[in-house]
């Protein structure tokens, strides 16, 4: 009986086997298959905003044709308004929207307020799978028991979220956060976009109609006294009645015949008196004029001045006769108006080379308390910069002392780029300084929570709030010890480790092995609403350890095929493949594959990677 037990026993284990690999196939058929449908939603999606020209738009296109894609009862898009206090509704799907682009009862929370005013505040999306038991969620149009929220987000800054809620409990997918958060990153960029290529518009558009109308006033009035020459030219023929000087002279240049125009413009002048010796310079221009010529009429635009009137000269040539005949047209107001244009456009070309002028030589004082861009190569120590201002000078600085045995250095990234960023700069160096300053130990952690006091107590004596700041990744090196101290606000920290074989950049590889990332705190140096003291992180390293910090300018540059940005696994994947390069050599490769990816396209923001080898 034993081996048919046992016969029996196997079946059935072969046979729950078979079943087992056949559940597990279905299900990684139904992840493949939602995955392959959630980059679908993406692609359309993508595809749609790109179309997007204004601000309705965008949010429109994300409500009624990204997100209802997904199956949703409803979905509402907020963006926070001009005084960052309020979110508003501006795009609706679902019973809110009746008809075409109109919102029934909008309304407007607070920042903090309910489960939308929270994600806000926040910056982080949620999943709530039953409203009734959150006191957060607040009733819109009607009870629902599930709600997402998903924050739309710029530059670290909330400008707005994308809110839906369902009838039915534990209705949202928790792969679906992912999903919204990927629509809410590409929404905020082209929102972003389209502000700015409005505000260029705008700009545009005003001054061209100022140039418009001050060249329709000018042409205007040439017009108007072209017109008057013109009549006066047809007269021309009838010296008698010509208005204009018209003047005869024989060979010898003695005055033949005067019309009325001409006693009128130019008696008491040298051409009615022969012995006057002014009288002589013309009598040299007319007989260049009239030599080697021929019998006809000949245009002397340039003309002269008479009695403080500039006139254009027309001389008809009588060889036959041996007559000079002189057209005189009065053209004062129109020199006096091409004077103005020229003047007024002077101006303009002055002010241009004076502001560029000042923008370089604030470049000059920015590099007069930064330090140069260059590579080190010392028996201790070797480090590199890439600098590259998005404009003549830029928001991202950096900064190298020497202390001791210590090697205090940084990256920064002030908000914005050229001018305002530039000005930022100096109030950010300055709280760096006195942070180091102050810090007795050291300490990295430290040295930043002084800077932001400082930082805040500059923009305190403001009468409008400033929310301006910087982000900045901060380290102390102790070169004896090869122990590093890293404090960071809102940048991250890279290490690539210093390995025995070279990696290749398209290598599959596992990065964390290679690449270690410690991010910095998640908050800027300056006003936040939540702000808490940084953190200070130790870490041991070895000979030939490459330490890297860097503003967001190089992985988030757009090019490629597709312009798409660089992004930071591409970032780490490059700084690993060059890492036991010689260090000049690293700065070019980093330069040359930045330039590369850009390609035509525009340079989004300031450049700056910083690289210090154990």
């Amino acid at each position: 009986m034993a081996p048919i037990v046992l016969g029996t026993l196997s079946l059935i284990v072969g046979n729950s086997v078979t079943e087992a690999n056949k559940e597990f196939s279905k299900k990684i058929e139904e992840a493949n298959s939602k995955l392959t449908d959630n980059f679908e939603i993406i692609n359309k999606f993508s595809l749609i905003i790109q179309s997007s020209q204004t601000v309705d738009d965008v949010v429109w296109s994300v409500a009624k044709n990204a997100v209802a894609q997904l199956g949703y009862e409803d979905c509402i898009i907020y963006l926070i308004d001009e005084t960052d206090r309020y979110l508003i509704q501006r795009a609706a799907h679902g019973v809110k929207n009746p008809e075409k682009r109109e919102i029934l009862n909008p309304i407007k929370l607070k920042i903090g307020q309910g489960i939308v005013g929270t994600v806000a505040a926040t910056g982080k999306p949620e999943i709530i799978n039953d409203t009734s038991k959150d006191p957060r969620y607040l009733v819109d149009d009607l009870v629902r028991y599930s709600e997402i929220s998903v924050p739309i987000i710029h530059n670290h800054k909330v400008i707005g979220v994308i809110d839906s809620e369902n009838s039915n409990k534990h209705f949202f997918p928790n792969d679906h956060l992912e999903l919204l958060t990927t629509i809410a990153a590409m929404t905020a960029t082209k929102l972003i976009q389209t502000n700015y290529n409005l505000e260029l518009k705008k700009y545009q558009t005003e001054l061209e109609s100022l140039v418009k109308e001050r060249t329709v006033e000018l042409s205007k009035k040439a017009e108007e006294i072209e017109d008057q020459n013109i009549e006066l030219k047809k007269l021309s023929l009838f010296p008698e009645h010509n208005p204009n000087p018209v003047i005869e002279l024989d060979f010898e240049y003695n005055v033949v015949y005067t019309n009325n125009g001409a006693k009128e413009h130019l008696k008491d002048t040298p051409l009615f008196n022969k012995n006057n010796a002014e009288r002589r310079k013309y009598e040299i221009l007319l007989s260049k004029t009239k030599k080697g010529k021929k019998t006809g009429v000949y245009e002397l635009s340039d003309g002269f001045w008479i009695n403080k009137r500039h006139y254009d000269m027309s001389l008809y040539i009588d060889n036959e006769f041996k007559i000079l005949r002189i057209y005189l047209n009065d053209v004062t107001e129109i020199r006096r108006i091409q004077n103005e244009l020229a003047k007024a456009l002077g101006k303009v070309n002055i002010q241009q080379t004076e502001l560029k002028d000042s923008i370089k030589y604030a470049k000059h004082l920015q590099q007069a308390i930064l330090p140069l861009p260059k590579v080190d190569k010392e028996e201790y120590i070797e480090s590199l910069v890439l600098y590259k201002p998005k404009d003549i000078i830029g928001g991202d600085f950096f900064g190298r002392e020497d202390r001791d045995d210590n090697v205090i250095f940084f990256a920064a990234d002030c908000t914005g780029h050229g001018v305002p960023g530039a000005i930022l700069t100096f109030v950010c160096f300055n709280a760096l300084n006195i942070g180091t300053i102050s810090s007795t130990k050291l300490n990295p952690a430290d040295i930043l929570n002084k800077a932001r006091e400082v930082v805040i107590n500059t923009f305190e004596k403001s009468q409008e709030t400033v929310n301006d700041g910087m982000d900045i990744a901060l380290c102390i090196l102790n070169r004896k010890t090869n122990v590093l101290s890293f404090a960071g606000a809102n940048s991250p920290l890279f290490i690539i480790k210093n390995i025995d074989r070279e990696i290749q950049e398209n290598d599959v590889y596992n990065e964390s092995h290679y690449v270690q990332v410690i991010k910095g705190d998640p908050q800027p140096i300056g006003n936040y609403y939540k702000m808490e003291p940084f953190t200070n992180h130790k870490l041991q390293l070895t000979k030939g350890d490459m330490i890297s910090v860097f503003s967001d300018g190089y992985p988030d540059q757009f090019g490629g095929e597709k312009n798409k940005k660089y992004s930071y696994k591409r970032f780490k994947r490059t700084l690993l493949s060059i890492h036991e390069r010689p260090i000049s050599e690293q700065q070019n490769i980093l330069e040359n594959k930045f330039m590369e990816w850009k390609g035509e396209y525009e340079q989004i923001d300031d450049v700056l990677v910083l690289q210090i080898r154990v």
